[in-house]
């Protein structure tokens, strides 16, 4: 007969996890085995766990994230509010109250729709969301995956500095780079960029 863990257990070892611990530490703080954790872990986490220090469980990211007293990693300023720590420990805690999405929305001034998507994304195969976990698992997903291209061209990004030292704005610079380069995509950049 499989030991009945309560709920503020599963939620502490999940807090431990998205804030930067190996899945064995936080199996250890909680009082629980790994095994016992890694099934938590594997039945309800929509983020599947890394290697760390040659230990079994890390978030993807998380050595930056390991910053005492923070649950995850910082929200970059965006012009559409997106959605904090706090906004997904309340979503989790409603839908634990079994609250309507839109319930959960005016709790957190947000649209019933933000809600239901947020939970469809990050909610564990087994339906159950922890908002420390989605809040990981959201940031992950807004990290540029390819590098940036001035950084790559450092020919390229000499070029554009002379160019805005003689006052040239950066969308006549972004037409003059396409123009240089027809069809060579590695030769371009945006005006944005610029």
């Amino acid at each position: 007969m499989p030991k009945f863990f309560p709920d503020d257990d599963v939620d502490e070892l999940f807090e431990l996890v998205a804030a930067g611990m190996s899945l064995e530490r936080a199996a250890a703080c909680v009082g629980v085995s790994r095994v016992s954790a890694g099934r938590w872990w594997s039945g309800s986490s929509p983020v599947e766990l890394r290697m760390q220090d040659g230990r079994h469980g890390g978030l993807p990211g998380s050595a930056a994230a390991q910053v005492p007293g923070a649950l995850g990693p910082e929200d970059p300023p965006r012009q559409r509010r997106p959605l904090t720590s706090e906004d997904r420990a309340v979503i989790a805690t409603g839908l634990r109250q079994e609250l309507s999405h839109a319930q959960i929305g005016a709790l957190i001034d947000r649209d019933k729709s933000v809600v239901s998507r947020e939970v469809a994304r990050n909610s564990g195969p087994n339906g159950s969301y922890r908002g420390p976990v989605a809040h990981r698992a959201a940031h992950e997903r807004r990290r540029r995956p390819k590098s940036f291209r001035l950084l790559e061209n450092p020919g390229l990004c000499r070029r554009i500095e002379a160019w805005m030292d003689d006052g040239w704005s950066p969308r006549l610079i972004a037409q003059v780079l396409k123009e240089d380069s027809p069809g060579v995509i590695i030769g371009r950049v945006s005006h944005e960029t610029i």
